[in-house]
């Protein structure tokens, strides 16, 4: 998938990554009752919130991608805001398929040759509200239930162009940074992800990103 800005990512990819790497990840701040995607994937600042944002990421496993998302309330006031993730497959056909786990609580992209699976936490937290969506509608934030609290409309499945988001709550005091976190895992199988997933979860629990 392409935006009027190019691909997601391009360039700082390790080379044995570029081929392989076709699920996108796109980070963004909702506050206020306004969206602010990170068009350029890497970082924005958001002059008119007093807000900032920078993803890095990094590749531990083969199978596994890390997002830490820094965000800074540069105001002299805390603030509440919602870290969203969203991920779209770049070569999506019919036979994509985008779905919610809620038992398991994750999210998985299903391509012909490979299983994706997408989550994320903050302190602890796992995500907050998540959700698929067809792909034109997120020009029009027609995600949203209520877009002015920052309720995801929620839709579990979805085939074809289509984008999974979920979001994080975050509280924010005067001129503090916090980490958010978000992982995607590539596999052969769910169970396999499942696995990796919790393996995961217990190393990034129990040492944080700071």
């Amino acid at each position: 998938m392409k935006t009027k800005d190019g691909p997601f990512f391009r360039g700082n990819v390790p080379a044995e990554y570029r081929e392989t790497e076709q699920l996108k990840a796109k980070p963004g701040i909702w506050v206020n009752g306004k969206m602010y995607w990170v068009d350029s994937g890497y970082e924005k600042l958001i002059p008119e919130q007093l807000l900032s944002i920078k993803m890095n990421r990094h590749h531990p496993h083969s199978k596994i991608r890390f997002y830490d998302m820094y965000v800074t309330n540069h105001s002299l006031e805390p603030t509440e805001i919602k870290v969203l993730m969203m991920h779209s497959y770049e070569n999506a056909t019919k036979d994509h398929v985008t779905f919610i786990s809620p038992v398991k609580k994750v999210i998985f992209h299903l391509t012909e040759d490979h299983v994706f699976l997408i989550n994320g936490h903050y302190n602890g937290e796992p995500m907050e509200e998540s959700t698929v969506q067809p792909l034109w509608n997120i020009g029009s934030e027609a995600f949203w239930s209520c877009a002015e609290k920052g309720r995801l409309r929620y839709q579990p499945m979805a085939k074809g162009l289509a984008v999974s988001i979920f979001s994080l709550s975050l509280k924010l005091a005067a001129r503090q940074t916090v980490t958010a976190n978000a992982w995607m895992m590539k596999g052969s199988s769910q169970d396999e992800l499942f696995y990796l997933n919790q393996a995961v979860l217990k190393n990034r629990l129990a040492f944080p990103c700071k």
